[in-house]
């Protein structure tokens, strides 16, 4: 099939039906960095004898501007191919190639062409419309029947270490996951729909966490997911989207595909980022950057940073063989360089935490940076030091040494007894000489929870975050386990009136402020969990009970609750940590 490569129908067909993929190098393209390129250069039209060579043995009527001789390239590419002579053989398995898209692209282009010649049948649709007695049903039957009339996506599943894939009839999701240094992790959404006109729409990383993944494994309806800023009410089944800088209509069926696609990617992206972390050893610390998983250790006072960076510079690996000549010098940096391995760098910015004094003296804190280090090879990649292998170097070996060693060793008057650096470690504080360190304080997870104190501080974390977190949406389970966690408490306490007095104040409780009062008020709530909406207000106000219940048992030991209803404590709380955990992590990962 002849065709002109300049048309944009065309050269989108053909991008379309190579999957936006460079035919030679596989590097991705889009309608702005795409060439068509002819396989059998287009300048062989007028050198007869060179283009027999490469047609002889082609069979069908040849043009240098058919199908099967275009293919979709990337600028570099095309202009490197130019107008060489190939081997023959390499030609005609290219085109051959490039013939088993034909049909796929002959028929793109056809619906691609009538989609241009709707403007003229709007006026018969809206005479249509207008003349009828609802015209609002009669534009949603319209818009469905059309829609449903349009050829649905290839359905896909592909996952591996590094890309995603997921297309269902209306909405294709394709998705570079995060990778090592600084390759952070990005999508493409395309849609079938009327509305769209094949728009492609890609977002970045902070886009993909901020609005595809708030609002989880959430039904459209409710309006909790991010990418919906509110429900058309005059077509139930017509949604406004919003993602990227884009806003349009969808149908329900193909929000509801969209939700699908984004909960299934969401599992695959946070795993794949919590992978990365464990790889880094970045787990441990309150915040990393999510591009190139840099972590901000600690502050210390910019004189103290000096002397380690004095230190580097008098112990680099080629001035000595001790153990601590493992250094090398650069300016500004501190880089552990043993065996010519480089294991850790360290350097410092700008302090966040303080604000300059004045415009004529600088802050005197700064901050100290650890990132990963890139190894050329695996063995090496082995031995590169992770994030909290790096901080317990600086923090218990380092610094407490290049302060002995500036203070002590250096000082040291031979009629004087000098401590050892044993004795000094013994006496040293680090926090003497670093702040706001954000290696974080181990966290007990529900499942380590082995008494009433650590289920206090672990409800007490869900408690704040609740708190501080709006619109997160609470399933009906979730509430309804959470209620009976806080009524299974109520059942086996005996609380002073205060405490039950408490507990009624903040569930709004209408009953006989006492235990059974409170019970009969909590069955009653558990009994009806479908007829209300729940949200982070309600885990905020239960918790608050629960700790007040706990808090007063811990000071009776006489009231100690057995090993038994600990456990279905936590079985109970159970899916409302997991909806903690999940935000929580979705929250780190956007910061």
């Amino acid at each position: 099939m002849k065709v002109n490569p300049r048309d944009p129908i065309v050269k989108f067909a053909i991008l379309e039906a190579h999957n936006f993929v460079c035919f030679y190098t596989k590097e991705r393209l889009n309608l702005l960095n795409c060439t068509i390129d002819h396989i059998i250069p287009q300048s062989f039209e007028n050198k007869s004898d060179i283009l027999l060579k490469y047609i002889k043995n082609y069979t069908g009527e040849f043009d240098i501007n058919n199908l099967d001789n275009l293919v979709p390239s990337s600028f570099d590419a095309n202009t490197a191919k130019g107008d060489k002579e190939y081997d023959v053989n390499t030609v005609l398995h290219y085109i051959e190639q490039a013939k088993s898209k034909v049909q796929k692209i002959s028929k793109r282009i056809e619906q691609l062409k009538t989609y241009k010649n709707i403007e003229r049948s709007l006026a018969i649709i809206s005479n249509h419309v207008i003349s009828s007695t609802n015209p609002r049903e009669e534009i949603s039957k319209l818009i469905e029947f059309i829609n449903n009339e349009r050829d649905s996506f290839e359905e896909k599943h592909f996952v591996s270490d590094d890309h995603f894939v997921l297309s269902l009839p209306s909405v294709s999701l394709d998705a570079y996951l995060p990778r090592s240094f600084k390759e952070q992790g990005c999508c493409l959404l395309m849609f079938r729909s009327l509305f769209l006109s094949d728009c492609m729409i890609t977002l970045n990383h902070h886009q993909i966490i901020q609005q595809l993944f708030k609002g989880l494994n959430t039904k459209p309806q409710l309006g909790k997911r991010g990418f919906i800023p509110f429900i058309n009410q005059y077509s139930p089944n017509i949604y406004y989207v919003q993602i990227g800088n884009n806003r349009f209509t969808l149908l329900e069926n193909e929000v509801e595909e969209l939700c699908q696609i984004v909960d299934e990617f969401s599992n695959v992206y946070i795993n794949k980022f919590k992978s990365l972390e464990k790889q880094y050893e970045t787990c441990n610390f309150n915040k990393i950057n999510p591009i190139n998983f840099s972590v901000n250790m600690f502050e210390m006072n910019r004189h103290l940073w000096n002397l380690l960076v004095q230190f580097s510079w008098e112990f680099d690996y080629a001035k000595g063989n001790t153990e601590w000549h493992i250094f090398n010098a650069t300016n500004g940096t501190i880089v552990i360089y043993p065996n010519n391995t480089i294991l850790s760098r360290f350097y410092p910015v700008h302090s966040e935490n303080n604000v300059y004094s004045s415009f004529m003296h600088l802050d005197e804190s700064v901050c100290i940076v650890w990132e990963p280090i890139e190894q050329p090879d695996l063995i090496n990649m082995k031995t590169a030091w992770g994030a909290k292998e790096a901080y317990l170097w600086m923090t218990k070996k380092f610094i407490p040494y290049v302060i002995y060693y500036t203070e002590i060793v250096k000082k040291k008057k031979s009629f004087k007894r000098t401590i050892t650096y044993a004795e000094f470690q013994n006496q040293f504080d680090i926090n003497q000489y670093i702040n706001f360190s954000s290696f974080a304080h181990f966290e007990h997870s529900l499942g380590t929870i082995t008494n009433l104190s650590e289920l206090n501080s672990l409800v007490g974390n869900l408690q704040v975050f609740f708190t501080s977190n709006q619109n997160i949406y609470i399933s009906p389970i979730e509430a309804k386990k959470t209620y009976e966690a806080l009524s299974l408490l109520v059942l086996h306490t005996l609380l002073p009136d205060y405490a039950y007095d408490y507990i009624g104040g903040k569930l709004s409780c209408d009953k006989i402020r006492t235990q059974s009062g409170i019970l009969q008020f909590l069955k009653h709530k558990i009994n009806t969990i479908d007829q209300h909406e729940y949200n982070e207000i309600t885990i905020d106000l239960i918790c608050r009970c629960i700790l007040e219940v706990i808090r007063y048992t811990i000071r009776q030991p006489s009231l100690a609750i057995n090993q038994a209803i600990l456990d279905e404590l936590k079985s109970l709380l159970f899916p409302i940590w997991k909806k903690y955990e999940v935000e929580k992590y979705i929250i780190r990962m956007a910061n």
